[in-house]
Protein backbone atom coordinates (compact mmCIF):
# COMPACT_ATOMS: atom_id res chain seq x y z
CA UNK A 1 0.00 0.00 0.00
CA UNK A 2 1.18 3.51 -0.81
CA UNK A 3 0.29 6.63 1.16
CA UNK A 4 -0.49 9.97 -0.50
CA UNK A 5 -0.82 13.11 1.62
CA UNK A 6 -2.46 16.09 -0.07
CA UNK A 7 -1.23 19.00 2.05
CA UNK A 8 -0.20 22.60 1.83
CA UNK A 9 3.24 23.56 0.52
CA UNK A 10 6.30 21.63 1.68
CA UNK A 11 8.24 23.85 4.02
CA UNK A 12 11.65 23.69 5.67
CA UNK A 13 9.91 24.53 8.95
CA UNK A 14 8.03 21.22 8.91
CA UNK A 15 4.37 21.96 9.27
CA UNK A 16 2.04 19.57 11.11
CA UNK A 17 1.01 17.67 7.97
CA UNK A 18 4.63 17.23 6.96
CA UNK A 19 5.34 15.79 10.41
CA UNK A 20 2.47 13.36 9.94
CA UNK A 21 3.77 12.21 6.55
CA UNK A 22 7.34 11.96 7.84
CA UNK A 23 6.40 9.92 10.94
CA UNK A 24 4.23 7.54 8.94
CA UNK A 25 7.08 7.05 6.45
CA UNK A 26 9.51 6.32 9.30
CA UNK A 27 7.24 3.52 10.59
CA UNK A 28 7.59 1.71 7.23
CA UNK A 29 3.87 0.90 7.11
CA UNK A 30 3.68 1.93 3.45
CA UNK A 31 5.61 1.05 0.32
CA UNK A 32 6.23 4.78 -0.26
CA UNK A 33 4.85 8.05 1.07
CA UNK A 34 4.10 10.86 -1.38
CA UNK A 35 3.35 14.38 -0.17
CA UNK A 36 1.48 16.41 -2.82
CA UNK A 37 1.88 20.10 -2.08
CA UNK A 38 -0.08 23.05 -3.44
CA UNK A 39 0.61 23.53 -7.14
CA UNK A 40 2.91 26.12 -8.62
CA UNK A 41 1.37 28.01 -11.53
CA UNK A 42 2.60 29.22 -14.90
CA UNK A 43 1.89 32.86 -13.91
CA UNK A 44 4.03 32.37 -10.78
CA UNK A 45 6.81 31.00 -13.01
CA UNK A 46 6.65 34.16 -15.12
CA UNK A 47 6.84 36.31 -11.96
CA UNK A 48 9.77 34.20 -10.70
CA UNK A 49 11.68 34.59 -13.98
CA UNK A 50 11.07 38.35 -13.86
CA UNK A 51 12.22 38.53 -10.23
CA UNK A 52 8.76 39.48 -8.99
CA UNK A 53 7.57 36.31 -7.22
CA UNK A 54 6.80 36.33 -3.50
CA UNK A 55 9.34 34.70 -1.18
CA UNK A 56 7.40 31.41 -0.86
CA UNK A 57 7.03 30.95 -4.62
CA UNK A 58 10.68 31.93 -5.15
CA UNK A 59 11.83 29.31 -2.65
CA UNK A 60 9.62 26.64 -4.23
CA UNK A 61 10.64 27.44 -7.83
CA UNK A 62 14.33 27.31 -6.85
CA UNK A 63 13.73 23.89 -5.29
CA UNK A 64 11.92 22.65 -8.43
CA UNK A 65 14.72 23.88 -10.70
CA UNK A 66 17.30 22.25 -8.42
CA UNK A 67 15.55 18.91 -7.77
CA UNK A 68 12.63 18.58 -10.20
CA UNK A 69 8.88 18.40 -9.59
CA UNK A 70 9.22 15.04 -7.78
CA UNK A 71 12.01 14.79 -5.25
CA UNK A 72 12.97 13.28 -1.93
CA UNK A 73 14.38 15.71 0.67
CA UNK A 74 17.63 14.58 2.28
CA UNK A 75 16.21 14.62 5.80
CA UNK A 76 13.03 12.67 5.05
CA UNK A 77 11.63 9.36 3.81
CA UNK A 78 8.82 11.26 2.10
CA UNK A 79 8.71 12.03 -1.62
CA UNK A 80 7.38 15.50 -2.48
CA UNK A 81 5.41 16.25 -5.65
CA UNK A 82 5.00 19.87 -6.70
CA UNK A 83 2.25 19.87 -9.32
CA UNK A 84 2.32 22.48 -12.05
CA UNK A 85 -0.96 24.29 -12.70
CA UNK A 86 -1.84 26.28 -15.75
CA UNK A 87 -3.48 29.01 -13.63
CA UNK A 88 -4.33 29.62 -10.00
CA UNK A 89 -8.12 29.67 -9.83
CA UNK A 90 -10.18 26.56 -9.33
CA UNK A 91 -13.66 26.73 -10.78
CA UNK A 92 -16.21 24.91 -12.84
CA UNK A 93 -14.96 26.20 -16.19
CA UNK A 94 -13.78 24.00 -19.03
CA UNK A 95 -10.28 25.42 -18.48
CA UNK A 96 -10.38 24.06 -14.93
CA UNK A 97 -11.36 20.64 -16.25
CA UNK A 98 -8.29 20.71 -18.51
CA UNK A 99 -6.17 21.74 -15.53
CA UNK A 100 -7.62 18.92 -13.41
CA UNK A 101 -6.76 16.38 -16.12
CA UNK A 102 -3.26 17.87 -16.39
CA UNK A 103 -2.68 17.53 -12.63
CA UNK A 104 -4.21 14.05 -12.57
CA UNK A 105 -1.65 13.03 -15.20
CA UNK A 106 1.16 14.41 -13.01
CA UNK A 107 -0.15 12.37 -10.07
CA UNK A 108 -0.41 9.19 -12.12
CA UNK A 109 3.16 9.65 -13.33
CA UNK A 110 4.41 9.98 -9.73
CA UNK A 111 2.32 6.94 -8.73
CA UNK A 112 3.94 4.83 -11.46
CA UNK A 113 7.39 5.79 -10.19
CA UNK A 114 6.72 5.29 -6.48
CA UNK A 115 3.92 2.72 -6.24
CA UNK A 116 4.78 0.47 -9.19
CA UNK A 117 4.00 -2.72 -7.22
CA UNK A 118 0.83 -1.39 -5.62
CA UNK A 119 -2.35 -2.89 -7.04
CA UNK A 120 -5.03 -0.44 -8.20
CA UNK A 121 -7.35 0.47 -5.36
CA UNK A 122 -4.66 -0.06 -2.72
CA UNK A 123 -3.80 3.53 -1.80
CA UNK A 124 -4.22 5.25 1.54
CA UNK A 125 -4.90 8.96 1.14
CA UNK A 126 -4.88 11.81 3.66
CA UNK A 127 -6.54 14.99 2.41
CA UNK A 128 -5.76 18.24 4.19
CA UNK A 129 -7.68 20.74 2.07
CA UNK A 130 -11.14 20.39 0.49
CA UNK A 131 -10.28 22.10 -2.78
CA UNK A 132 -11.21 18.97 -4.71
CA UNK A 133 -14.25 16.72 -4.32
CA UNK A 134 -14.30 13.28 -2.77
CA UNK A 135 -14.86 11.82 -6.27
CA UNK A 136 -11.51 13.24 -7.40
CA UNK A 137 -9.67 11.43 -4.61
CA UNK A 138 -11.76 8.26 -4.96
CA UNK A 139 -10.78 8.08 -8.64
CA UNK A 140 -7.18 7.55 -7.53
CA UNK A 141 -8.05 4.11 -6.19
CA UNK A 142 -8.59 4.37 -2.43
CA UNK A 143 -8.30 1.65 0.15
CA UNK A 144 -8.39 4.05 3.10
CA UNK A 145 -9.05 7.78 3.37
CA UNK A 146 -8.31 10.26 6.12
CA UNK A 147 -9.39 13.89 6.24
CA UNK A 148 -7.38 16.36 8.30
CA UNK A 149 -9.70 19.30 8.99
CA UNK A 150 -7.87 22.42 10.12
CA UNK A 151 -10.16 25.26 9.00
CA UNK A 152 -13.77 26.40 9.10
CA UNK A 153 -14.36 27.02 5.41
CA UNK A 154 -17.83 28.47 6.02
CA UNK A 155 -15.97 31.54 7.33
CA UNK A 156 -13.50 31.90 4.42
CA UNK A 157 -13.63 35.60 3.59
CA UNK A 158 -11.28 35.70 0.59
CA UNK A 159 -13.40 33.48 -1.70
CA UNK A 160 -16.32 34.13 -3.99
CA UNK A 161 -19.63 32.83 -2.68
CA UNK A 162 -19.71 30.14 -5.37
CA UNK A 163 -16.18 28.93 -4.54
CA UNK A 164 -16.88 29.00 -0.79
CA UNK A 165 -20.03 26.89 -1.27
CA UNK A 166 -18.07 24.39 -3.39
CA UNK A 167 -15.35 24.10 -0.73
CA UNK A 168 -17.90 23.75 2.09
CA UNK A 169 -19.66 21.00 0.09
CA UNK A 170 -16.31 19.24 -0.51
CA UNK A 171 -15.46 19.62 3.19
CA UNK A 172 -18.73 17.96 4.24
CA UNK A 173 -18.36 15.24 1.61
CA UNK A 174 -14.76 14.42 2.61
CA UNK A 175 -15.70 14.27 6.30
CA UNK A 176 -18.63 11.98 5.50
CA UNK A 177 -16.63 9.53 3.35
CA UNK A 178 -13.32 9.45 5.21
CA UNK A 179 -12.69 6.53 7.54
CA UNK A 180 -10.62 8.78 9.81
CA UNK A 181 -11.28 12.49 10.42
CA UNK A 182 -8.94 14.59 12.54
CA UNK A 183 -9.70 18.13 13.65
CA UNK A 184 -7.40 20.70 15.22
CA UNK A 185 -10.11 22.36 17.34
CA UNK A 186 -13.28 21.35 19.19
CA UNK A 187 -15.31 23.81 17.10
CA UNK A 188 -14.27 21.91 13.96
CA UNK A 189 -15.24 18.60 15.56
CA UNK A 190 -18.74 20.02 16.08
CA UNK A 191 -18.87 21.15 12.41
CA UNK A 192 -17.86 17.70 11.17
CA UNK A 193 -20.34 15.69 13.25
CA UNK A 194 -23.13 14.17 11.13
Amino acid sequence: TGLVVFGDWWDDKWRRRQQLAHRLAKRRLFQSVLYVEYPLTLPSLARFLLGRADSEATKRWRRVFRHGFLYKPEDSDVWVLTPLSLFSQFGESSANKIQTCWQYGQLRSAFRQLFHGTPPGDLAVIVATPYRSYQYYASLGLKLMGYDCADDFTQAYNLTDKRRLTIVKNDEELARHAQVVTCVAESLVQLQKP
